[in-house]
């Protein structure tokens, strides 16, 4: 039996420690054993065992470990050479400062996952530096009930071999982490900023992980929290242009999967920074952007440009492969409607068949966006774009994949606002696709 890598196998250790020791000779007991998953107790209790032997659980074919709870106590030196065929480590607790020591034990790692308390981040980024091979690396940081400060770790650079990052922690620890990534061969990145404190601390942070990675970024996912401010009644919600945030992204040409979900900042954009974007990635395939403009503590009043639904069908036409938009635009009008249906009578057919999802308003603000004729424009961008789906559709797929969208919020829970609206017409002006 070979066991996958999403589906390792899982027990209590101690069990198969005293299960080896009916044999009188040490015994691999799953010689094509490919994943592993183990608690740290279970794993300490384990070595206890009078006359086991190591090896029994640990053969050649072993891969992917997955350790849970306190492993400190378990990865001593009895067990250095044990895991030595392990290419990926994955650690959850969340793991402290005596479990990150232990990290030096394990042979050259391809892939880490790390879950950590927050006073451990910057010892971590030391340890993991150790990996000179690594290619994908996913840090999550959990929020510390411990009293006192992180400890000091080295932000040299390292990673020189890194391709996917996924990472979740402070803005504090961020900053100096991110720009200390040796490698110039990143794909996919994938941040979470916690505890936020300044914007321009984020656009830094960003434009030093683009510029070195130009070249190879093709994915990219960022997500700021509700900002931490001292006084957020007195500090409106800052406006940034749209232009200036991408100013970096916009110089990776071979992007195709860009998210942006910001809370506590607003953008500005223009159409020509929806042109702008168009040019830059010519073989997007998903373009998500959105800032939430209320906080826990704060409202804005401000009334930020947006482009107009134009621009997005414009650029929905010349990147061919995009199949996911969601871009806030300006209120759709009855003027809007008419030059959209000059345009579909020009170009006399669909303009590309990939686009499946569209969302033209943010959930804080689908209860002010509004369409002149929500079935209307439905009607147009259907025969526009003939592969878009309406809500129905989404949730049979929903359904089919047992999981929740991101996109739910274009979907669920907006009652009978324009931009609900628009979805459930595409189901009324569009046969269902079985």
């Amino acid at each position: 039996m070979v066991y996958s890598e999403r589906f390792p196998l899982s027990f209590d250790a101690t069990y198969l420690g005293k299960l080896q020791l009916q044999h009188t000779r040490p015994k691999v007991l799953l010689p094509r054993l490919h994943s592993l998953r183990l608690d740290g107790e279970s794993l300490s209790a384990m070595f206890k065992e009078k006359g086991y032997v190591c090896s029994s659980l640990t053969p050649p074919s072993l891969r992917s470990l997955y350790l849970t709870g306190s492993i400190s106590r378990a990865l001593g030196p009895q067990i250095q050479g044990a895991f030595k065929h392990v290419k990926h480590l994955c650690m959850r607790g969340p793991s402290h400062r005596h479990d990150l020591k232990e990290l030096h034990r394990f042979p050259p790692l391809i892939k880490l996952e790390l879950s950590l308390d927050q006073t451990a981040i910057p010892l971590a980024f030391s340890e993991m530096g150790r990996f000179d091979e690594l290619t994908e690396l996913e840090v999550m940081c959990s929020k510390s009930y411990r009293e006192g400060e992180p400890e000091q770790g080295d932000y040299k650079s390292r990673f020189p071999s890194l391709q996917r990052l996924k990472v979740s922690a402070p803005l504090t620890c961020l900053t100096k982490f991110l720009p200390s990534i040796a490698s110039t061969a990143i794909v996919n990145v994938d941040i979470e900023v916690k505890e936020s404190t300044s914007f321009d601390d984020v656009q830094l942070m960003l434009g030093a992980l683009c510029s070195r990675n130009a070249e190879t970024l093709t994915h990219l996912s960022l997500a700021v929290d509700e900002p931490n401010i001292n006084n957020p009644r007195k500090n409106p919600v800052p406006t940034t242009r749209f232009r200036d945030f991408v100013a970096d992204i916009l110089s990776c040409p071979h992007l195709v999967h860009l998210d942006l979900s910001i809370y506590g900042q607003i953008f500005s954009m223009t159409d020509s920074d929806v042109v702008a974007m168009q040019d830059a990635w010519p073989q997007l395939e998903h373009l998500s952007i959105g800032c939430n403009y209320y906080t826990s503590t704060t409202k804005s009043k401000a009334r930020p440009t947006r482009p107009s639904v134009h621009t997005l069908v414009t650029l929905a036409e010349n990147c061919t492969a995009l199949s996911t938009l969601r871009l806030e635009t300006r209120n759709v009008t009855k003027t809007d409607l008419q030059k959209l249906r000059t345009r579909l009578a020009k170009c006399g057919g669909p303009l590309q068949g990939s686009l499946r999802r569209i969302g033209l308003a943010a959930s804080d603000r689908s209860d002010t966006f509004t369409i002149a004729d929500a079935k209307g424009l439905a009607r147009i961008l259907q025969e526009m774009f003939p592969g878009l789906e309406g809500v129905r559709e989404y949730r049979r797929r929903r359904r089919r994949e047992e999981t929740r969208s991101q996109e739910s919020i274009w979907y669920d829970g907006h009652g009978y606002r324009d931009s609900t609206n628009l979805l459930e017409a595409f189901d009324d002006v569009w046969p269902p696709r079985y």
